[in-house]
């Protein structure tokens, strides 16, 4: 039997047996806006076995599934799971499968500790129902070149299905530790090895931000989702996979969270031409000085990264300018652009009495 077929056969074992609800227990009561969603989709499950389901119409309709209570998300979850089974080479519905049904709200868990949905559905899996569910996303427990839904599925077992315990939840805290306790090899290239060696003592006295000030509230799920893979992270052993998972967090982190993790960044862009990691810091450090990138009737861009970036303590800046410095040598694309930032800003803020609010000439 292969890996596929033995995890359906859990699945299919582990809720046999499960009730399916009556009509008036299928859906939670809604708002005006998704009431008439929660009432179709009520009428479209009525009386009908998860086996039934077709894949066209959990295709169609797994994001209705939101409105089910816990007892009928139980009872429907199989078709989900087994369906997606079957249909493994249907990667956008897998990826539905494991991020929209199988993840919890991150929003609800960073911003107000918990997904109510799903701690309510806690309350009615058994162990070995924990363990079927474990067992699918253990799937795409990829350790050694782990993607986008090894991530996803890693989020979901560290935050809600590995806590029942069992093999496939050792599995995927063992490559949690591992994506946490990163060893950066020294660049090979002397002056790169060098310039690693500056930011490292540049931003040893960096602090931490703390795990409830990586992310402003009013970003939404994926400054969630964010600093959810971040809260407890040191900068120094981030592995390259988790930050190019998380590459949208120079947009999504809070300033404090910038500055943290920007050695990781920069280090990480420091020994990709070795190791084949792809991380680009150098637009977050320069476009907001950059004055076509910047342009926008509505928003000073000059100003907003003059803000975020007004944590960075001496040090830290010259170890940014020499990188900066240093990938402009190093590529002629990215050249005018840089040395543009380094002059209407890294290297004028070097002066302690630079003026960031009265410095218009600069822009």
């Amino acid at each position: 039997m292969n890996e596929i077929a033995a995890v359906r056969k859990q699945i299919l074992a582990a809720f046999e047996g499960v009730v399916r609800p009556m009509k008036k227990r299928l859906v939670t009561e809604q708002g005006p806006r998704d009431a008439p969603g929660a009432a179709r989709i009520a009428a479209e499950l009525a009386g009908t076995p998860w086996q039934e389901l077709s894949f066209e119409f959990l295709k169609q309709r797994w994001a209705s599934f939101c409105y089910l209570t816990p007892e009928a998300t139980r009872y429907y979850l199989p078709a989900l799971l087994v369906t997606a089974l079957d249909r493994m080479h249907e990667r956008g519905f897998v990826h539905s499968v494991v991020y929209g049904r199988l993840n919890l709200s991150a929003y609800a868990v960073y911003y107000s500790g918990g997904d109510a949905q799903f701690e309510a559905l806690g309350k009615l899996l058994s162990p070995g129902q924990f363990h079927a569910v474990a067992a699918f996303l253990g799937l795409f427990l990829n350790e050694d070149k782990p993607d986008h839904m090894t991530f996803l599925a890693s989020r979901a077992m560290r935050l809600f299905w590995g806590r029942a315990g069992g093999r496939d939840a050792s599995n995927f805290a063992a490559f949690d530790w591992k994506m946490r306790h990163f060893e950066y090899p020294v660049p090979a290239d002397p002056k790169r090895a060098a310039l690693a060696d500056e930011i490292r003592a540049a931003f040893a006295q960096a602090p931490y931000p703390g795990d409830h000030n990586l992310s402003g509230s009013a970003q939404g799920d994926e400054a969630a989702e964010i600093a959810l893979d971040l809260c407890g992270v040191d900068w120094r052993t981030i592995s390259p996979q988790l930050l190019e998972e998380n590459s949208s967090a120079t947009s999504f982190l809070t300033d404090e969270g910038l500055r943290y993790f920007m050695p990781a960044l920069l280090m990480i862009d420091l020994i990709g031409e070795d190791e084949g990691y792809e991380i680009d810091p150098v637009y977050a450090l320069t476009s907001f000085a950059n004055k076509a990138d910047a342009h926008d009737q509505e928003i000073d861009w000059f100003d907003y990264g003059v803000q975020r970036m007004a944590g960075f303590t001496h040090g830290e800046r010259l170890a940014i300018i020499h990188y900066l410095e240093y990938v402009a040598e190093q590529n002629e694309y990215q050249a005018s652009k840089i040395q543009e930032a380094l002059e209407r800003y890294w290297r004028p803020s070097l002066d302690a009495a630079y003026d960031f609010g009265v410095f218009e000439e600069k822009k």
